[in-house]
């Protein structure tokens, strides 16, 4: 019974370990069918995202090209001066011609009505439109016309019919607006154009725009892979799009592979066959430990055998070792003199092949390589400093370096210094700037890096110099395209900090005019509201010199002044009723700078403000300044030369890292009721000073802000008169007044005749001309007049002095304009005046302009 029952649990044991065996590699069989199944819809769901991008790219690459044709057409006629009708008609024609997809091109003017459009016939509704009878045009040509760049319209129903979208740019004739270039695009037929190499058979493709559907690339009697699609935004200028793609089931089918079922039905199959091996191989072990035992006895019968094979063995090597000592005293005195042969030999070939793998190794260097001896003189040129020099191996070998590699300053356009005399004279680690240009054999330019060494030989002496450069034209282009992302991301946060600021001081004006009239009946009321009405403008005018100050084309009217008392004065003012104390370490020997007292003054309140707000319970801010001589530093972007370095250290909670590198963009603040225009203006006001401000903090040690500014040469300018505060000074005399604006020069008009002055008003600088010449003429001649500098459609105050000074060299003339940052305002003398006058203006500071110009000598009669 017992032996029955071992036989049986023996014969199932047998079957255990191939079930197990089965069911392990059906698993693994059923896990990798489903990790392939994964893996296909991933390839699949990859695939349509491709086809994506794809769309979205087509699209974005038509819309740049049209854009770049609108802009060379805008170009050319900006600079022409002006185009004639014919000319532009024959443009627009060829534009239409080369670039299928515009519905029309045509002009539109300043007072945005249409005046000519191509192709006429079946746009005639278009002639002489107002374009302002529709909002979303309206909105896209008051944008472009603000910010001097294309804009694109929201979708809109086409006054040809049928929906799509409109383009306007801007064209500028000098600083002259001239209306603008206007593109008129069908949404249907140029995305259908565009997108015609794209089967619909494939796919299905939607466009919208703020959800508003405006294309679609389908088979209306198809049926598509919803649960598949794929989408993406594309910014298209000023307007977002998004791309929809879903697949059709035909590509679904394409797409798929057999390979998971296949894969199955392997597995299975592996698995059958996988059992029955395993069986046979219990079978064959069994059979193994028969065998196993006979061999056991042969065994023994062998190692007897190998013990006496093993007795003969060692008597034979007995015998070989003694002819071995006999045959090595033979050879030896031949093996030393073909050692002695292979050594000479191998060190020859090592030479060899060592110039062989330098003369590789330079070959395949991926930057231009040249190496010189040390006097200049070329030895050797790589593959790639052959293409970028246009010098090849043979032609260079032998000659000056700097005839080769001759390069330049891009700045300053001057040769630089031979390398091979910088490396000897200097470091032995030698770096280009890193404006450097090349200038190739073709006369082309291209900005490079480059660094150099001395080559030493064994003995450590300098036997040459080895020069490498790469071609960084590619990095610097990429440069560029991410500081224009920048400024993009910075307009919109510009805009709506500028819309808030003014928002609010114009509450501030308008309540208090309202109020104004609502208490006539009670005088010292009105004063009281008029007095905070014009407090609250003179902010609205301080916003606008901070915002005009970082404005491109901006100039400082700067003289020289003293940098100790500059920074002394603006701190001292600044700390006045503060808790905090200055720790001033300033040296009596700092050099003078050329600035403009005003902003520098508005730099250092606006840091130590920020300073004194760090520290609310009170501490220290310490002050140092000294003269620094920048030579070869480039972790500033500064040019070499003689600098004032101003630092400015608070103890507060210091700078968060993650707001460090905003901190000087515009209307970026952390603090509850600041504008974010502190340091934004300060930037600005550095940059346009050919200076430059950075800050380094150390989270919860304080902040420290460097500031620095080019010295200056020229002594500190002598200040004979005394500071008149708000005083108005009176005088007398016949002034002439130009400005475009009405009321303007009305209010000029009251002012100067309160003020004592016979004052003329007229509208442009013809009729300033005029009356001028007019005045001479009677004997009753102008002591002054006062340009306004820009005239739409007229002419400006900086064209009308130079005629009225080639009529009167002894001309007073003042400037007087809102662009505040305008070169004529920043360098007044060299453009012909005597004096500026920033709009807007009040009576002291028109009074004392006008006193400085007219009465200097005469005593003040003070109001």
């Amino acid at each position: 019974m017992n032996a029955d029952r071992k036989t049986t649990t023996r014969g199932l044991r047998r079957f255990v370990v191939p079930l197990v065996t089965g069911v392990i590699a059906v698993s693994f069989t059923l896990m990798l069918w489903r990790r392939l199944l994964a893996q296909e819809r991933i390839q699949i769901d990859r695939q349509i995202r491709l086809q994506t991008e794809h769309v979205a790219t087509l699209i974005r690459d038509d819309m740049r090209l049209r854009v770049k044709s609108l802009r060379r057409m805008a170009n050319r006629w900006g600079y022409s001066g002006g185009t004639h009708r014919d000319h532009w008609t024959t443009d627009a024609e060829s534009y239409i011609v080369d670039q299928p997809g515009y519905q029309a091109l045509g002009w539109v003017d300043s007072s945005l009505h249409v005046r000519w459009i191509v192709p006429l016939k079946g746009n005639e509704k278009a002639v002489n439109l107002n374009l302002a009878f529709e909002e979303r045009r309206k909105i896209a040509l008051v944008s472009a016309a603000v910010s001097r760049d294309l804009m694109i319209t929201l979708p809109i129903d086409l006054v040809q019919g049928g929906k799509g979208f409109n383009a306007y740019i801007p064209i500028y004739i000098g600083a002259e607006f001239d209306g603008f270039i206007g593109a008129v695009f069908r949404f249907q037929p140029w995305l259908d154009a565009v997108l015609d190499e794209i089967p619909v058979d494939d796919y299905s493709i939607t466009l919208s725009i703020d959800d508003e559907v405006i294309y679609t690339h389908l088979d209306p009697a198809m049926t598509y892979a919803d649960d598949w699609k794929q989408s993406t935004q594309i910014v298209l200028h000023n307007l977002n799009w998004r791309v929809q793609v879903v697949p059709s089931p035909a590509i679904l089918r394409r797409l798929h592979s057999n390979l998971p079922e296949m894969t199955l039905a392997f597995g299975l199959l592996f698995t059958a066959l996988l059992m029955l091996m395993v069986r046979l191989a219990q079978t064959a072990v069994r059979r193994s430990k028969v065998i196993e035992r006979k061999n056991l006895d042969l065994q023994t019968e062998i190692a007897h055998r190998q013990a006496i094979e093993e007795t003969l063995r060692q008597a034979q090597e007995h015998l070989e070792v003694q002819v071995d000592l006999r045959t090595k005293e033979l050879v030896h005195t031949n093996q030393d003199l073909t050692e002695e042969i292979a050594e000479r030999n191998r060190i020859e070939g090592a030479l060899f092949d060592e110039k062989e793998r330098l003369a590789v190794t330079l070959r395949s260097i991926g930057d231009g390589v040249i190496t010189t001896d040390m006097n200049g003189k070329v030895v050797l040129v790589n593959r790639v400093a052959e293409a970028l020099s246009g010098w090849s191996q043979d032609d260079a070998a032998g000659r000056p370096l700097t005839e080769i590699f001759p390069v330049y300053d891009q700045n300053t356009g001057e040769a630089c210094e031979s390398p091979v005399l910088q490396i000897k004279q200097g470091p032995e680690i030698f770096h280009l700037a890193a404006h450097s240009v090349l200038k190739g054999r073709d006369g082309t330019d291209i900005a490079i890096s480059c660094s150099g060494a001395l080559i030493r030989d064994t003995h450590d002496r300098s036997i040459g110099v080895v020069l490498v450069f790469a071609d960084i034209t590619q990095q610097k282009l990429m440069e560029q395209e991410l500081q224009k992302t920048q400024k993009l991301q910075s307009i919109g946060l510009l805009a709506g900090g500028i819309a808030h600021d003014f928002n609010n001081c114009l509450t501030g004006v308008i309540g208090n005019i309202s109020l104004a009239k609502a208490v006539l009946h009670d005088p010292d009321r009105v004063l009281e509201v008029l007095n905070r009405a014009q407090e609250t403008s003179e902010r609205a005018v301080g916003l606008t010199q901070q915002l005009l100050t970082f404005s491109s084309g901006g100039a400082p009217i700067k003289k020289t002044v003293s940098s100790i008392k500059l920074v002394r004065d603006a701190v001292d003012f600044s700390c006045s009723g503060s808790k905090v104390r200055c720790d001033y370490s300033v040296p009596e020997d700092l050099w003078p700078v050329d600035v403009d007292e005003g902003q520098i003054g508005q730099v250092l309140n606006n840091l130590v403000i920020n300073a004194d707000q760090a520290m609310p319970d009170g501490g220290t801010i310490r002050i140092v300044a000294e003269n620094v001589e920048l030579s070869g530093d480039r972790t500033l972007p500064l040019p070499d030369g003689k600098f004032i370095k101003i630092s400015v250290t608070d103890h507060g909670p210091g700078i968060a890292p993650d707001n460090l590198s905003e901190i000087f963009d515009p209307f970026f603040t952390t603090k509850e009721k600041g504008n974010g225009l502190g340091l934004a203006t300060s930037y600005s006001i550095l940059v346009n000073h050919d200076g430059y401000i950075t800050a380094r903090s150390e989270w919860g040690l304080g902040a420290t802000f460097l500031l620095y500014l080019p010295a200056s040469k020229a002594e500190p300018e002598k200040r004979d008169n005394p500071k008149r505060a708000d005083r108005l000074l009176t005088g007398h005399g016949r002034v002439l007044v130009m400005d475009d604006e009405k009321f303007i020069r009305e209010v000029a008009t009251h002012i100067l005749t309160e003020l004592g002055y016979d004052c003329v008003a007229v509208p442009d600088g013809v009729a300033a001309i005029e009356a001028y010449k007019e005045a001479q003429r009677s004997d009753h001649q102008f002591d002054a007049v006062i340009l306004d500098l820009t005239v739409p459609g007229g002419m400006g105050g900086e064209v009308a002095v130079k005629h009225l000074r080639a009529f009167d060299p002894g001309l007073k003339a003042i400037v007087s304009s809102g662009y505040s940052n305008h070169p004529v305002m920043g360098n007044y003398r060299e453009f012909g005046f005597c004096g500026v006058i920033p709009k807007p203006y009040n009576m002291v500071e028109i009074s004392q302009m006008l006193y400085d110009t007219v009465v200097i000598n005469t005593p003040p009669k003070l109001t």
